[in-house]
């Protein structure tokens, strides 16, 4: 896992939470893998069309939470856990002009940005791919990923995990049951089928009205 030089809470900020983006990869690779890994198969993709819901689901995320601005495009031709191209302001390294508190909070947006598309990823799958709610051992695979992430990247305590991830897991619930959310995210995911890179001012055109 690529974090160093993190100072617990207020300190000297200096790397962005990219933990959860090489878990995405990880997870999402046919690659070997870790033993610790391999028990995270109940995430993994199915199929290309799996692969294509789950990248729809991190777009939603990522223009829901304001995010948008740093997505470059979607690549289903990308090696597995690669697909969503980010800007790198999303790798947000600190930037010294700002306090350690402001540099945190950006670091706080960023972890809680991330865990959306995490969630997304596997909600939009299951929801809108297989037509039911997310199994339990997924679940709780996903939260366990998020809480690991926010005591290793913002050393937050256990009730500040809780309210992060109740809120993402709620927003993306509450996405990805409705009927019209699951209608954006299948388009996108066919015209991701059809046109193998998409980019963000394409995606954007389709995920519109997530934006009124």
């Amino acid at each position: 896992y690529a974090m160093h030089n993190l100072f617990p809470r207020w300190g000297a900020i200096t790397t962005l939470p990219v933990c959860i983006m090489h878990i995405l990869r990880s997870i999402y690779t046919d690659a070997h893998k870790p033993p610790f890994i391999m028990q995270k198969t109940a995430l993994k993709y199915n199929d290309e069309s799996d692969r294509a819901l789950g990248l729809a689901g991190m777009a939603v995320a990522i223009t829901v939470w304001d995010g948008e601005d740093q997505m470059v495009a979607v690549n289903l031709d990308s090696d597995p856990g690669a697909g969503l191209e980010l800007t790198p302001d999303f790798f947000f390294a600190g930037n010294p002009r700002l306090s350690a508190r402001l540099a945190w909070r950006q670091m706080l947006k960023q972890l809680e940005l991330a865990s959306a598309m995490l969630v997304s990823n596997a909600m939009c799958r299951s929801y809108v791919g297989q037509k039911r709610a997310l199994s339990s051992q997924a679940a709780s695979m996903l939260r366990a990923m998020v809480h690991d992430e926010a005591v290793n990247v913002c050393s937050l305590e256990e009730d500040e995990i809780e309210a992060l991830y109740g809120r993402v897991s709620d927003t993306c619930t509450r996405l990805f049951t409705h009927q019209a959310v699951q209608n954006l995210a299948e388009r996108l995911a066919a015209d991701m089928r059809q046109r193998r890179r998409m980019t963000a001012a394409e995606i954007l055109d389709i995920l519109e009205p997530l934006t009124r």
